[in-house]
């Protein structure tokens, strides 16, 4: 028999890769859970292995938050029409954010070439992306938000005040998303202050994982995060809010049994000669508001 044969030698090679690797039965019960699964998720193979995919693990979902486990599961596919497929998707990390990773899903045969499962490979589709750049080299504690870790408020105006100096000086432009998490003081006074914290930072960090290279994300205010955008035209950025409040609306927590979460709205603002912070950022909060006034019909 070759030693490739032997399931523990097939499992310590999947064990060593770097990319997040499951495996499902015909029904898609999870039969295998690999470290780099463990390290990417935050759930251990313990608390998954014998569970079905679509039991609110990672609750994949699109660009749109749109839940992919029921209507377009790459690995229902994989198993029930013999597809490989690849898609860029969303996972709810164990800690609550939400994380985009380049998702694989391949089909497993026995020897007659019948179907008896499937495999998902999961891995992070920009490996310069900005939380990893921030995880790297680290913010020094006192310009790190406490409850995010994302720059706190006196380094979102140092890099708007960079933004605008450099459209003033180069007509480089720029635009800003201003995030506003709904009511989390009252979701803090009936969960809890901590409660309110890690939903927070399962927020925070899910508006980092969405920026690009060059692009920024922080906390601005107890309740607003805000995001600054290089070379993004204005009649893309409501769009991009759009997309953004969709996948940072899906960040949720596990807490005493319930998954708590919170609506998130956003304004936008793009560059105009003659901007400040405040009038930027007061345009921002001006269409949070017109659009909070257009949903409820005023």
């Amino acid at each position: 028999m070759s030693p490739l044969d032997d399931p523990e030698v097939c499992r310590s090679i999947l064990d060593s890769l770097s990319v997040g690797v499951y495996l499902v039965d015909p029904d898609r019960k999870i039969i295998f859970w690999n470290a780099g699964a463990e390290r990417m998720t935050g759930y251990l193979r313990h608390e998954v292995v014998g569970r079905h995919c679509r039991d609110d693990i990672l609750v994949h979902s699109d660009h749109q938050g749109h839940g992919a486990c029921t209507s377009s599961c790459p690995l229902h596919a994989a198993i029930h029409e013999g597809q490989h497929g690849e898609s860029h998707l969303y996972f709810h990390h164990r800690a609550g954010h939400r994380v985009p990773v380049l998702v694989r899903a391949i089909p497993l045969r026995d020897r007659s070439g019948a179907i008896i499962g499937a495999a998902e490979i999961f891995e992070e589709p920009r490996p310069d992306s900005y939380v990893e750049r921030r995880h790297h080299t680290g913010l020094a504690q006192a310009y790190a938000d406490p409850v995010t870790q994302l720059p706190n408020h006196n380094v979102c105006q140092v890099r708007l005040r960079i933004f605008l100096s450099t459209f003033a000086q180069e007509s480089l432009p720029f635009s800003i998303l201003l995030i506003r998490v709904s009511d989390i003081q009252a979701f803090s006074a009936e969960h809890g202050a901590e409660a309110g914290r890690l939903l927070m930072r399962a927020i925070g960090e899910t508006l980092a994982n969405t920026v690009r290279h060059n692009d920024f994300a922080g906390r601005w205010s107890d309740d607003e995060f805000l995001m600054i955008f290089a070379n993004c035209e204005p009649a893309r950025v409501p769009f991009v809010g759009e997309r953004i409040c969709a996948v940072a609306a899906a960040a949720s927590i596990h807490w005493w049994g319930d998954e708590l979460s919170a609506s998130v709205s956003f304004g936008e603002a793009s560059a105009e000669k003659e901007d400040t912070i405040e009038s930027m950022i007061s345009r921002a909060q001006q269409m949070i508001q017109t659009r909070r006034n257009k949903a409820a019909g005023a």
